[in-house]
């Protein structure tokens, strides 16, 4: 392999290791590791956090701040943020999940990502859009669209509920 070969190599695969695809696939395998629930704790918002936007970096942690001070303020009751999946529309979350499809819009990209969530009986499935955007030279996820369609799904996208329950007191 000549020099010129291995060099373009090297950049087509640098490029898909930071293409928008590659952040959302990467982001839910970390996200199904985890199992995370309600609000990141510093911990796990840590280990997501190059996969996130520095805005919903800063919602994620504002989220994380009110579970801690409902806590404190009522102990005995179920305090913001506490359970349920932020990520997608399903309250369970998944349990796996496949990219459909990239697409390159003006100033993003959406990611179409169809998952299951299989427990016990039939799988649910579902498909919600993330949305990747550069800043500071890297894609990472800005926006999550939910996409569920049953009666208890997210409704709306994953910056407007985080806005909407950091703003209720």
């Amino acid at each position: 392999m000549t020099l010129t070969s291995l060099a373009l190599l090297f950049s087509i695969t640098a490029a898909a290791a930071d293409s928008p695809a590659s952040v959302v696939r990467g982001f839910y395998r970390k996200h199904i590791e985890l199992r995370l629930s309600g609000a990141p704790t510093p911990a796990q918002l840590k280990q997501i956090a190059p996969y996130l936007s520095q805005q919903l970096q800063a919602l994620l942690e504002r989220a994380w701040t009110k579970h801690e001070q409902d806590v404190k303020r009522a102990p005995e009751e179920k305090p913001a943020f506490a359970e349920g999946d932020l990520f997608t529309s399903l309250f369970e979350g998944p349990t796996s999940f496949e990219i459909v499809r990239t697409e390159a819009l003006a100033y993003e990209h959406a990611v179409t990502v169809r998952f299951a969530h299989l427990s016990g009986g039939e799988p649910s499935t579902w498909t919600d859009v993330v949305r990747v955007a550069n800043q500071q030279g890297k894609p990472v996820i800005v926006n999550v669209e939910y996409g569920g369609n049953w009666d208890f799904a997210a409704r709306g996208s994953l910056i407007t509920a985080l806005e909407e329950g950091v703003l209720t007191q």
